[in-house]
């Protein structure tokens, strides 16, 4: 699929596979999230989010295009941009700060009847009792929209499942919970949505996935739990989508490395094998892997394909 990346100097580009670049002047390159025909950036002034969609040929940034605010007001937590921002399905989940300068929203952007015409949905503030943070992160698929948030037990996962109109206005809400366990999932705080799987790091640190099953909702008996790394330190960043996760976490030689699960085969390799700064491991549905590299002292794009 296209990759898109930030440049040093500003934009936004897409690579396409078959090696050809397109580039948008737009966008800090700040949050970046894309989904097959979509993908959505941060504007220049870190105050939109900005959707494009593919033209008839699968190509970005080309011919006459021209961006569709998704949310005039991106503004989030402590910083002057977004925390998260996630797409999936043709959707998009990202947090935002109301109008009023202090309050921290969850909305997830969805076609009306596209995205050219987009319906927002807030999501925050259901279940009851439950809030957002300065470091809420989301995801969306087009059954589930999930954030992270402050509950009574710690930070948990909201989940709102779509309604019986096919959207998230109205969706039943609730925290992710192993069914038969006496409380809600406890997280790190970072959430990731694959159509019905939901990967996170569990308050202890160790990295799960959870499958909603063959009836596609959560909180159900046919629910399947997947560990994926049981160690309580060392998992930094991680990306979810098809049977893969990938994640870094500390390997040999030295220092982070990138690592690649296969949740249906139950097993894990390392891809990487150098000492260097690295972070953004980014995982396609085919096992492809994309992080972001120091190891020739400018920052680069590394890929490890299946």
């Amino acid at each position: 699929g296209t990759v898109f990346y930030a440049r040093a100097t500003g934009g936004t580009t897409a690579r396409a596979p078959d090696g050809s670049e397109t580039r948008s002047d737009l966008g800090n390159g700040y949050w970046i999230a894309a989904d097959g025909n979509d993908v959505a950036f941060d504007d220049a002034t870190g105050k939109q989010l900005l959707w494009v969609p593919a033209d008839g040929n699968g190509d970005f940034f080309t011919g006459a295009w021209s961006p569709v605010a998704l949310t005039t007001r991106f503004k989030q937590g402590y910083y002057a941009y977004p925390i998260s921002v996630a797409a999936g399905e043709g959707r998009f989940a990202f947090t935002t700060r109301e109008a009023d300068g202090v309050t921290d929203s969850v909305y997830v952007a969805e076609p009306n009847p596209t995205l050219a015409t987009p319906l927002r949905t807030r999501l925050d503030g259901a279940p009851a009792g439950t809030s957002v943070g300065a470091f809420t992160t989301v995801g969306v698929s087009s059954r589930h929209a999930v954030h992270s948030c402050n509950s009574a037990s710690g930070v948990a996962i909201c989940v709102r499942e779509r309604s019986g109109g096919g959207t998230f206005v109205g969706g039943a809400t609730f925290l992710l919970q192993k069914p038969g366990a006496p409380s809600p999932y406890v997280t790190s705080g970072e959430v990731r949505v694959w159509r019905d799987r939901i990967a996170f790091r569990r308050n202890d640190g160790t990295l799960l996935v959870v499958d909603a099953g063959a009836d596609h909702v959560f909180n159900t008996a046919d629910d399947v739990e997947t560990v994926l790394f049981p160690v309580a330190s060392g998992v930094t960043n991680f990306d979810l989508a098809g049977n893969f996760v990938a994640f870094l976490a500390a390997g040999a030689p030295a220092g982070l490395q990138v690592w690649l699960a296969d949740i249906s085969a139950g097993t894990m390799r390392q891809l990487s094998h150098h000492y260097s700064a690295k972070q953004h491991a980014t995982v396609e549905p085919s096992g492809r892997v994309l992080w972001d590299d120091t190891v020739f002292s400018d920052r680069a794009v590394f890929v490890s394909a299946p």
